[in-house]
């Protein structure tokens, strides 16, 4: 799952904040929602990109929660 693949699907995106590393190299970090029955159920999602910002992977997945 992607984050592009949870926009197409509907899902709400209702935070995201940007990293960049000093060789260029950025990341994306949004969390997405979706309503389910009683309570929303929460994915987080990390988008990376090359120098060039050309795509370099984006995984989803249910945050864990602090102990």
């Amino acid at each position: 799952m992607t984050s592009a693949g949870l926009s197409a699907e509907g899902w709400r995106n209702t935070s995201s904040s940007g990293l960049s590393w000093p060789d260029g190299r950025r990341a994306v970090i949004s969390y997405w929602q979706l309503e389910t029955g009683n309570a929303p159920f929460t994915l987080r999602c990390i988008s990376s990109f090359d120098v060039n910002l050309q795509p370099t992977g984006d995984k989803c997945y249910q945050p864990k929660e602090a102990l």
